[in-house]
């Protein structure tokens, strides 16, 4: 058995704390965010800038080494199991709950500012507008 990477560990808990971080300072920039505040602080998106720029390529590459590992320890079966078990199975209803979610909304809410533009019209508008496509 592969000694546990506890420095690999702390490493990804400081990375999701920067996250905090980065998510709470949003509404004090120029960023589209639910919230705003009246006065932008420079330093503040300095520092949105600084995590955005390392935190999920650093989060990319931990997920690599660790899918890796368990590849190497356990085998192709067991890591289709637990990517089934830990990604799949939750997104299933997951998406069905942001489709209902969004129809909801749809009818209810218009949030121009954000740049998102009208929610009417549920999956099918978010995915046109993500991907682009019409």
């Amino acid at each position: 058995m592969v000694e546990r990477r506890t420095d690999l560990d702390a490493l990804r808990g400081i990375a999701m704390i920067l996250g905090i971080v980065l998510h709470a300072s949003a509404s004090f920039v120029g960023f589209p965010w639910v919230t705003h505040e009246l006065q932008s602080t420079a330093w503040i998106a300095i520092l949105m800038t600084w995590i955005h720029g390392f935190r999920m390529p650093l989060f990319f590459m931990l997920s690599g080494f660790f899918t890796q590992l368990f590849y190497e320890t356990r085998g192709l079966q067991a890591l289709v199991r637990q990517r089934v078990d830990r990604i799949a199975i939750p997104l299933g209803p997951l998406c069905c709950n942001r489709c209902m979610r969004g129809e909801w909304l749809g009818a209810r809410w218009e949030h121009a500012s954000t740049g998102l533009g009208n929610l009417r019209g549920g999956c099918a508008g978010y995915q046109t507008r993500v991907t682009g496509c019409i």
